[in-house]
């Protein structure tokens, strides 16, 4: 979208679903600064980063969670603020999240850099969304933020009803929803939490393990054996496809062989960086993604759209 905010209007986003959403309401060119895993949409990471994580990232979702419950356990923040370049770029407006101390810089941790480096008239606007609603109405949030409220209410209405088509396509076929587990970390093994069990209603699953608004946490063996998904999706947050494919062996060894969805090799790896776990316009290209998995011969003709964020356990064909 072609700007459509004020030339003079300097903004700073610190999470790369606010970045998405600030591109979408047309303010790509007011964008000064933004985090370091802002890479979407094309362009914006060449824009100057306010952020870095504290502590070296080790390859595998294991050496993850250990170096982050090290650096939370020490009491200290995960990410470090650029506060010499954030006073530099000197932004009208700041976006951040509350939501999630590992994704990004705490509010605690940005609030007082934005307290002691930025100008006193500097906007924080943090963004925080627990279930599916919160990430809609933060469209129009931002875009209040922006001055542009016609804009925020325009992409918050636009999404939903792209969302509910989809969703109505799938009730008007009449078939079954599938019982799906989604996989937001691999190790330890977590369901996808907060907005997924919603987006697997809308595409046409039955969501286990997972509620709406619901956090993520390690799931148990025991919990694995009581349930019998047809169909397993692995989005792991922050890694793409091809990270997320390289643990498909660690996977599969907690994966109970009875499952039809281990039987009948219906595991599915899925891009975790852009897709799912970002709470913003994209939501609906994931819920696409949900819907050619469950419901693969509803969308013949869409499945090259996707084809290179979506793939089957062992490359087998769709």
């Amino acid at each position: 979208m072609n700007s459509t905010l004020p030339p003079e209007l300097r903004i700073a986003s610190l999470l790369p679903s606010a970045t998405e959403i600030i591109c979408a309401l047309g303010g790509r060119d007011n964008l000064v600064g933004v985090s370091h895993e802002c890479d979407y949409p094309a362009g914006v990471g060449e824009l100057p980063k306010l952020t870095s994580p504290r502590y070296r990232i080790p390859d595998s979702s294991a050496g993850i969670d250990g170096a982050v419950r090290s650096v939370l356990e020490s009491a200290l923040s995960i990410y470090n603020v650029d506060t010499e370049l954030l006073r530099g770029l000197k932004p009208d407006i700041v976006f951040t999240q509350d939501l999630c101390r590992v994704c990004a810089p705490s509010l605690d941790d940005v609030q007082q850099a934005v307290r002691q480096w930025c100008g006193p008239d500097t906007v924080l606007v943090s963004q925080s969304p627990q279930d599916l609603q919160q990430v809609l109405q933060d469209f129009e949030d931002a875009g209040c933020a922006l001055g542009s409220e016609q804009a925020g209410e325009r992409l918050k209405q636009q999404t939903a009803r792209s969302m509910l088509a989809l969703q109505m396509n799938w009730v008007r076929s009449g078939r079954p929803a599938v019982p799906v587990l989604t996989v937001e970390w691999i190790e330890p093994l977590m369901a996808g939490g907060l907005w997924m069990a919603e987006l697997i209603k809308m595409a046409g699953g039955e969501p286990l393990l997972t509620e709406r608004g619901q956090h993520s946490k390690p799931l148990t063996d025991e919990e694995l054996a009581d349930i019998a998904p047809e169909v397993v999706l692995v989005h792991p947050c922050g890694f793409d496809l091809t990270r997320g494919l390289r643990e498909a062996d660690i996977l599969m060894k907690r994966l109970p062989a009875h499952w039809p969805a281990v039987a009948n090799k219906q595991v599915w790896f899925s891009d975790g960086s852009h897709f799912f776990n970002r709470p913003g316009p994209r939501l609906y290209e994931s819920m696409w993604l949900l819907n050619l998995v469950l419901h693969p011969e509803l969308h013949d003709d869409q499945r090259a759209m996707f084809s290179k964020s979506l793939m089957k356990l062992g490359g087998l064909p769709w």
